[in-house]
């Protein structure tokens, strides 16, 4: 200590400015100690009753404060390492409360952050399911349009082969009613027992009627085949492969086809109310992906084949959609993009744009 002399602020006045200021500070002291040590006790037992209201009735708070005066006092006339000692022990009973807030604060900030991180993977998580299954949903989709569109190319190619088919079948039935009302005359004239003559001519008769229905069941069979030929034929000829086939299959067809080429990688045309995009080109295997911009949703096909019919569906068009590119180079392609009958009515089709081919 600088001044190794007992009686606190009462020395340090009497050396720094004299005995009557020095003998002025102990008399103040001595006064403000007497409320000073009544403020304490005061507060320690209003808070001590706001906790514990037993202690409002009967004086009992007043004996509390005194019997906590009664301490203080005796603290004071002990040794000075006594009041140390004590005051040290109250100082970190003091901080006790702080240093638990200031661990309870670590330990939520801990929680806090281990939950932020949970939360913001189970986010991902769930973000990467539904990408999944919009996916999944819009690979759903491009597979219906792409079965519906040939069940509608195959269906209308048909009709004329199912009429045939119905007429062969009644056909046959009436061949097999005529044989066996010759089968049942024969045996009748038989069981009158006829002469041989008489048998001879009722066979030669069923064999003659059967032989003519043979032959006309041969020439529905025939045209039957000829038929299902000139369909498969047809089928496979769909697919316009240069701009002459084009123009020719828009004459006959009533589909309106519009063509296109994509110049470059990333290329963008728009076709009516669609938008196509070249996404990649393989020319060694003779397969691109595209984009398809239709509805305000875009759906990708990828690494399909030239002369691949591809179908999706748009919004107010009675049958699918159908894409196909006919020509492939490294960065480009070319192809038509086939509609129903007026559904692009503002744009013009390949018979409109070209009219002399």
């Amino acid at each position: 200590s600088a001044l190794p002399e007992e009686g606190g602020y009462y020395v340090w006045v009497r050396r720094a400015m004299g005995d009557f200021w020095g003998f002025q500070e102990a008399w103040q002291s001595l006064a403000s100690s007497v409320f000073d040590m009544a403020i304490y006790p005061t507060l320690f037992v209003a808070y001590l009753i706001r906790l514990v209201p037993y202690f409002a009735e009967n004086h009992r708070g007043l004996i509390v404060g005194i019997c906590m005066m009664a301490v203080c006092v005796a603290l004071n006339l002990a040794d000075i390492r006594v009041v140390g000692m004590t005051s040290l022990g109250l100082f970190f009973l003091l901080s006790a409360p702080f240093a638990v807030l200031v661990i309870l604060a670590g330990v939520n900030l801990y929680w806090l952050n281990a939950t932020r991180h949970e939360f913001s993977e189970a986010l991902t998580h769930q973000t990467d399911q539904a990408n999944l299954l919009t996916r999944r949903a819009d690979s759903a989709d491009e597979r219906y349009a792409q079965l519906k569109g040939q069940f509608q190319v195959t269906s209308e190619k048909l009709g004329l082969t199912q009429s045939e088919l119905g007429r062969a079948r009644t056909l046959a039935s009436q061949i097999q009613s005529q044989q066996r009302e010759a089968v049942t005359k024969l045996n009748n004239e038989l069981s009158k027992k006829a002469s041989t003559e008489d048998v001879n001519k009722v066979s030669t008769d069923a064999n003659a009627k059967i032989g003519d229905l043979s032959n006309d069941l041969a020439g529905t069979k025939k045209d039957l085949t000829d038929a299902l030929t000139g369909t498969k034929g047809e089928l496979s000829g769909a697919i316009a492969r240069t701009h002459d086939e084009l123009v020719a299959l828009a004459h006959k067809s009533d589909r309106d086809y519009f063509e296109f080429t994509l110049a470059r990688r990333g290329g963008r045309q728009k076709v009516g109310t669609v938008t196509l995009i070249l996404r990649k080109t393989t020319p060694k295997k003779n397969q691109f992906t595209v984009g398809i911009i239709s509805d305000d949703q875009t759906t990708e096909r990828k690494d399909k084949s030239v002369n691949e019919p591809l179908y999706f569906l748009a919004r107010g068009a009675s049958t699918p959609l159908e894409l196909v590119v006919n020509k492939l180079s490294k960065d480009s392609i070319s192809g038509y993009v086939s509609t129903p009958k007026g559904f692009f009515a503002s744009v013009p089709n390949v018979l409109q744009a070209r009219p002399e081919s």
